[in-house]
């Protein structure tokens, strides 16, 4: 399932990223304008596209007036397109953001056709091996498109999304541990070149199960794929594993009960907005992993003493108790004697030589 919000938020970063620099345009040739779910970015794209509002010698700073001019859409002033410029994450990821509307766009087509022949199936099964093979089909097509179509927004002009670095209001779990995990992934989605520096050696097993270690998953993700790790590209990441059932995360405090789409953008905003130092996830990183290495070895030192234990009593020779009765001695010393050994058997004795040999016949 695509997220509507973080379409139109890489949609946003498009148009923002155009606005500050329109030869980026070569590097998304390949997208169209129907691809774009509102109205306002795909007139916007459009207009940045076709280069017509920066041909001649004219400053990066004046273009969002020519945009706004030549347009002349409601609400979509100056300002708002300095907004827009201002707030794109990194214009030099417009191919990432660029994917990203081509795959919401391919999931929206997905997910009509997959109407479409569960339409066609009717709701009868069991009866037509045909229409049964249709529902299969429809089933097949709703797993990969999520099931939910991304509609085409009607709305005067969208809210620009900024992002926030003023501390977000969200209930962080108590205790050390998951702090310490808040900062790791903190680091890493401010400072996304921190990923290089623990991704060999820090696993996801070292975050609790719940929300942190989703995201670093998704952060893990995000860099195998050769995508910068930003906010919107973890967030996007999250939303296309996620899936329509609902995900419950029992934490120290707090009860997580949300779909992972929803929750995901709204925890990463927490984070993205915490308070680090540059590295801390390098050094509190390896503090959990050297914590939960020692827990494994003292684990596995624990385990093979036992077994050693139980090892060492299963060789162990029997010993019978001592039981007397009163003409016999104990039996355990009737056991313990020794019978006398035999005699040496004495070799044969040697019979002498006779001094004459036998005759020999010819």
């Amino acid at each position: 399932m695509t997220n509507p919000n973080l379409s139109l938020r890489a949609e946003q970063a498009i148009v923002g990223a155009l606005l500050q620099d329109p030869s980026l345009r070569e590097e998304i040739a390949y997208l169209r304008p129907d691809r774009f779910t509102h109205p306002t970015y795909r007139a916007l794209f459009t207009e940045l596209n076709q280069g017509t509002a920066t041909r001649g010698d004219l400053p990066a700073e004046q273009l969002p007036e020519r945009v706004a001019t030549r347009l002349s859409l409601p609400g979509v002033d100056a300002p708002y397109l300095r907004s827009l410029s201002a707030n794109c994450p990194e214009p030099t990821d417009i191919a990432v953001y660029a994917r990203m509307v081509q795959e919401a766009y391919v999931r929206s087509q997905l997910a009509s056709h997959v109407d479409r022949i569960a339409a066609s199936a009717g709701p009868v099964r069991g009866v037509d091996p045909k229409l049964d093979q249709l529902d299969r089909l429809a089933q097949a097509l709703a797993r990969q498109s999520g099931s939910t179509q991304v509609e085409v927004r009607t709305e005067a002009i969208p809210q620009v999304y900024e992002a926030s670095t003023v501390e977000v209001a969200y209930e962080t779990p108590v205790g050390d541990r998951a702090q310490r995990e808040e900062l790791v992934l903190a680091d890493l989605l401010q400072h996304g070149g921190q990923v290089t520096e623990v991704e060999v050696w820090l696993s996801a097993d070292n975050f609790a199960p719940g929300p942190r270690r989703e995201i670093y998953e998704a952060i893990l993700a995000v860099a195998e794929q050769g995508e910068p790790v930003n906010e919107l590209t973890v967030a996007w990441e999250l939303s296309r594993r996620a899936n329509s059932e609902t995900v419950v995360y029992a934490e120290e405090v707090a009860v997580y009960q949300e779909p992972m789409a929803a929750a995901g953008p709204a925890y990463l905003a927490h984070l993205v907005s915490t308070a680090v130092v540059v590295g801390i996830a390098v050094e509190v990183g390896n503090e959990l992993f050297v914590e939960d290495l020692r827990t494994d070895l003292a684990v596995d030192a624990s385990r093979i003493v036992a077994e050693a234990k139980q090892l060492e009593q299963s060789d162990a020779p029997v010993v019978s108790s001592q039981v007397h009765n009163a003409d016999a001695q104990p039996i355990r010393q009737q056991q313990m004697e020794v019978a006398p050994a035999p005699p040496t058997t004495q070799p044969p004795p040697v019979q002498p030589l006779p001094d004459s040999q036998p005759k020999i016949r010819p």
